[in-house]
């Protein structure tokens, strides 16, 4: 019989104050139903810019090759850890995240840094399409003709103009340009944290 945490019956519902239920298989279940339904929303929410994403991966893998690998975090190019021609133009290049996907380097723990910046282009993609639902609304009622193209611009440019922003950030406060940018910073101290709990 499988237990949870405490070795809870997993099985077995437990009732909460109020009668909600606050574990058990069936609530589980419901747990998983709603983390599908929130990756749905997430991945509508980037789809412009992750169909953009995507036919750059598929791209890359026509000329530079590597593997394939479908997650649930996106689709990634993982290319073999030997010195190639990115390995020439940026030696300690790991990857990069394009949107819910990108390209990485096997071999080096990239898996949780790389992570973070999918959680960050998430939260940049669901902003540019609020921005985008909002411009598309005022230039409909100004009757401005290229309103939805200028809609669908500022929502697939998303992830990259939040990049954009904290590069420039970082740069006016005198810092380096890719290491003291906050989306860097948040993703190498999550790197941090896992190699410390080891």
């Amino acid at each position: 019989m499988p237990c949870g945490p405490g070795g809870a019956d997993l099985d077995r519902e437990v009732r909460a104050p109020g009668g909600t239920v606050r574990g058990g298989a069936g609530a589980e279940r419901e747990r998983e139903k709603a983390m599908r339904l929130s990756r749905l929303a997430l991945y509508f929410a980037a789809l412009p810019a992750d169909l953009l994403c995507w036919a750059a991966v598929l791209a890359a893998r026509v000329f530079i090759g590597g593997r394939l690998r479908l997650t649930w975090d996106g689709l990634w190019l993982v290319l073999p850890d030997t010195p190639s021609t990115i390995a020439r133009w940026w030696p300690t290049w790991g990857g990069v995240t394009l949107g819910h996907g990108g390209l990485r380097v096997t071999g080096r723990r990239l898996r949780w840094h790389e992570g973070v910046h999918v959680e960050q282009f998430e939260g940049a993609m669901v902003m540019a399409l609020w921005f985008a639902c909002g411009q598309l609304a005022v230039a409909q009622a100004a009757g401005a003709e290229h309103g939805p193209v200028l809609a669908l611009a500022v929502w697939t440019m998303g992830g990259a103009l939040a990049y954009a922003a904290a590069v420039v950030v970082a740069v006016l406060r005198g810092e380096d340009a890719y290491l003291g940018n906050v989306l860097e910073e948040a993703a190498y101290a999550m790197e941090d944290k896992e190699r410390a709990d080891g």
